[in-house]
């Protein structure tokens, strides 16, 4: 049984969808210790070769550098020489071991509208639900160069890490990378690192999308002076690539317009025409073709035509409806009373007592969250004192028995809310990562506090 309360905030970003990988063997000439070193920027030492592989010089080019293991590894190998020296001789072991494959090195481009935080919590999510519960080993490193241009180097290993010991290999990992076999494009690592950021914006309110994904059409190389050689009459692969490109593009959208009407409604769940329009327009620039998909979209099933309480038009879609529908039949089953969290009002008055300098307004958003409903709603601006106000909340809460919990979106929001109202908090991806894995538990009457609730995903 859960309690769940909520407020609002709101940030913005974009993404990019850029991902590619590479295997490092020996029989390349490769060492997954010499390249461990130059990705974190530091200085190690291979006991195989009897050399030091140095790159300490580098160190002001990494953000951050850690190693993620996964579930029941020793945490010996959070140290990074003992990690890869490890891996080394792991290979050592096997009859190829001249030709080993040691360890892949996945790049992916992060947002720059991003902050560092933003950007190591969204690689470090991406880590861990690609590999590490996989039972990979990931040591991540994230770079910003002088060029802007951020990005992360996931090096994971090939085999999977049973306690202290370096197992099978993990072949479903493989994939299909540079020189390899082609794949489908919905099976390629860009294509789930959209996925995953789309994901992540979602769960942490960021208002972003990124466009490039799920194969429903690829992204297209700037034209650059290849453009300019064109108006002159002069060809160039690189034009009709990108021709080709926004050919196949607006085909896609032409035989699914329902691209383009999801892509808005996972950004809004009202909208109107001009929203579908504008989002057409992004990708779409021929007249004809956009007036011949625009027809399809007014005409499309999906859409849901309602208008406000002033008459004014507006559009949805039948999933949102339906989605929006199953959470107002649960909000109504969640606010009916439930003895299970009736909190004795001499209880509730005594810890007021305490806090006579509360406002009216927070004395009854106390009372509002500490009755025996399941589910209570809190709103207020920032500043107002719903922090204070929370505070009283988990002190009559935790004297009655009940644990709290606090879930926010983003790490820096968990760690104000903990700060403030003294709620143990942590994110929601965490929150609901630990449940998966077993390290987080809910029991019957424990209250969940989250926060910034009105920009969580419906999802």
């Amino acid at each position: 049984m859960l309690r769940l309360l909520r407020n609002r905030a709101k940030i913005e970003s974009m993404g990019i969808e850029f991902a590619r990988s590479h295997v490092l063997s020996r029989s390349a000439g490769h060492s997954a210790v010499k390249a461990a070193a130059y990705r974190s920027g530091e200085k190690l030492h291979d006991e195989r070769t009897g050399r030091t592989a140095d790159y300490s010089h580098r160190s002001s080019d990494v953000l951050s550098a850690q190693i993620l293991l996964p579930e029941g590894a020793d945490e010996k190998f959070l140290d990074r020489e003992t990690l890869w020296s490890a891996v080394e001789d792991r290979e050592d072991q096997h009859n190829r071991r001249a030709s080993a494959q040691l360890a892949k090195d996945h790049i992916i481009a992060l947002p720059r509208e991003l902050n560092d935080v933003q950007r190591q919590a969204l690689a470090e999510s991406f880590a861990v639900s690609e590999f590490v519960s996989k039972g990979l080993v990931v040591d991540m490193a994230i770079h910003a160069h002088s060029d802007g241009n951020p990005h992360a180097h996931l090096l994971t290993t090939t085999r999977v890490l049973d306690g202290a010991e370096f197992g099978k290999k993990l072949r479903e990992a493989n994939g299909n990378f540079y020189g390899g076999t082609k794949i489908r494009d919905a099976e390629q690592l860009r294509h789930r690192w959209a996925d995953h950021q789309n994901a992540f914006f979602k769960e942490h309110g960021i208002d972003a999308f990124v466009t490039n994904h799920n194969g429903e059409y690829q992204a297209e190389k700037h034209l650059g002076a290849a453009h300019e050689m064109h108006k002159k009459g002069q060809g160039t692969e690189l034009f009709d690539t990108v021709e080709a490109t926004r050919s196949a593009r607006v085909q896609a959208i032409m035989d699914r317009p329902e691209i383009i009407i999801h892509r808005v409604a996972d950004k809004k769940a009202v909208f109107t025409k001009h929203d579908l329009y504008r989002e057409l327009h992004k990708v779409v620039s021929d007249a004809d073709s956009f007036k011949h998909i625009k027809a399809k979209i007014d005409a499309h099933e999906s859409i849901v035509r309602m208008e406000s309480a002033h008459g004014q038009p507006f559009l949805t879609t039948l999933d949102t409806l339906k989605t929006e529908q199953s959470i107002r039949d649960a909000g109504g089953q969640l606010s009916a009373k439930d003895k299970h969290f009736s909190i004795k009002d001499s209880l509730v008055n005594a810890t007021l007592a305490r806090y006579s300098f509360l406002s009216d307004e927070q004395v009854n958003a106390v009372k509002h969250l500490t009755g025996s409903e399941r589910l209570g709603l809190v709103m207020g601006l920032a500043g107002a004192g719903k922090s204070t106000m929370l505070d009283v909340v988990r002190q009559v809460n935790e004297a009655s028995g009940h644990r709290v919990h606090g879930i926010a979106l983003a790490g820096k929001a968990a760690d104000e809310l903990e700060k403030s109202s003294g709620i143990s908090s942590r994110t929601i991806s965490s929150f609901l990562y630990g449940l998966k894995s077993g390290n987080v538990e809910i029991n019957k009457g424990d209250v969940i506090v989250v926060d910034e609730f009105g920009m969580v995903s419906n999802a």
